[in-house]
């Protein structure tokens, strides 16, 4: 009695000692199935007991691959002899699949690893054995895998307890990968010890709300937040003065990508934004800083008084989003001067007799940049006002202000304005 992935839903039948066979088409899909197998010898099996003749004749001493059925299931798995798979359909709805496992597994003990390669795919081992049992789709939503894991002790493990087993089982004292699934996720995450990585892919349900749980180390005072512009979705966090840090690839890669939320011991909550808002504080040092932003979502950089030549790159926005720069009480719309070098689409802005320097890159590009300038006076200046109040920053007296021809005094159109220049 065979299955095979090809063909999921068929069952084939074999007779030792003879080389025809007989399939049955569809017998494991939804209501298809035969309901008895009658033999010559009078012996009847039940839908039931060719489910578990299949099972039992599906483990050998080698690799194996269960095909499971479109119904309710109970998979008894006593050892690990090779590397085995077990495939249970993903489409069925209101299925409770258990998997029993022997004695032979402890919840204390038993190793769980995955893999990015096969995201979705849950792997069990024993501890100092070579076997391995991979449950396919078991964190594929909706339906797929078990709904339960029971040990021999009495322990069960619901889908929830699976996932957060495998989190807390795979932060090592080395470099680890930590891969989310397609529902509400909670990752439960230690002090920081390695160079991890948490990988929460796309999830488009409704109300979708993946956390980051920190330890009662790591609080909104010493976490540090990192961004590189070689990973520009990416947000890497960890302790100040600790060895480790956890990297959140494609945080900000779009709504539907990364965590929702980051939980501190103490109760506080960033969402993404406020975790974008945080790194940007924290970004602007007493040095020449770089702050990424995140193309795919409006952001509020607080920016203080520069003490360096620092840079924003905030990246091609398609959604009409408003992204904003909130100045502190350094910047007052009377001493703020914008300017724009030739040839070039970046945006430098300096506070008038200070040295250091903010350059927004691209923000002349078509999409990119920032939408709004705001004061703490209440002003707030729109691309258009930006672009009015921005010269050129080679000398000339004509305002870099997208093609309109406006000159610095009168500020075109009849417009009245006023321009600091440096001439050279």
């Amino acid at each position: 009695m065979t299955r095979s992935l090809q063909a999921p839903f068929d069952l084939s039948l074999r007779f030792v000692g003879k080389t025809g066979g007989i399939t049955i088409r569809d017998h494991f899909y939804v209501n298809n199935a035969i309901d008895e197998l009658v033999f010559d010898d009078g012996t009847t099996w039940s839908l039931t007991q060719i489910d578990e003749f299949y099972l039992a004749r599906a483990q050998t001493a080698g690799n194996d691959t269960i095909v499971g059925f479109d119904r309710p299931t109970n998979y008894t798995v006593n050892d690990l002899a090779g590397d085995d798979v077990i495939a249970e359909p993903t489409h069925t709805l209101n299925n409770f699949d258990v998997l029993n496992l022997g004695a032979a597994f402890s919840p204390t003990t038993v190793v769980l690893t995955r893999s990015a390669s096969n995201a979705t795919a849950l792997t069990l081992r024993l501890p100092g054995q070579t076997g391995s049992l991979t449950l396919r789709a078991q964190f594929e939503e909706p339906g797929g895998g078990f709904e339960e894991i029971r040990f021999a002790d009495g322990t069960v493990w619901q889908r929830s307890t699976m996932f957060a087993r495998y989190v807390e089982r795979t932060q090592t004292a080395g470099n680890d990968t930590i891969l989310g699934n397609d529902s509400n996720d909670s990752f439960a995450y230690g002090d920081f010890a390695g160079s991890d990585v948490l990988i929460e892919g796309a999830n488009y349900g409704a109300g979708n709300l993946d956390r980051l749980v920190l330890d009662a180390a790591v609080t909104t005072a010493n976490v540090q937040r990192t961004r590189s512009t070689a990973a520009l979705n990416d947000i890497t966090i960890g302790r100040i003065g600790g060895a480790g840090v956890l990297r959140l690839q494609d945080e900000f890669a779009g709504s539907n990508m990364g965590v929702e939320q980051v939980a501190f011991a103490d109760g506080t909550q960033w969402d993404r934004a406020r975790l974008l808002e945080e790194y940007a504080v924290r970004a602007q040092t007493a040095g020449n800083d770089t702050i990424v932003g995140a193309a795919r979502m409006g952001t509020n950089y607080l920016i203080a008084a520069p003490a360096g030549d620092d840079r924003l790159i905030d990246g091609w926005d398609r959604f009409g989003n408003i992204d904003r720069l909130d100045m502190a009480a350094d910047w007052t719309p009377s001493n703020i001067r914008l300017t724009r070098a030739n040839g070039n689409n970046d945006l430098v802005a300096r506070i008038f007799g200070s040295a250091g320097s903010l350059t927004v890159e691209r923000q002349f590009a078509s999409g990119e940049g920032i939408e709004e300038i705001r004061f703490s006076d209440g002003t707030v200046w729109n691309r258009t006002e930006i672009q009015s109040r921005t010269t050129s920053g080679s000398g000339s007296m004509l305002v870099a202000g997208g093609g309109y021809g406006e000159f610095a005094m009168g500020g075109g159109g009849g417009r009245a304005g006023h321009y600091d220049f440096d001439l050279v």
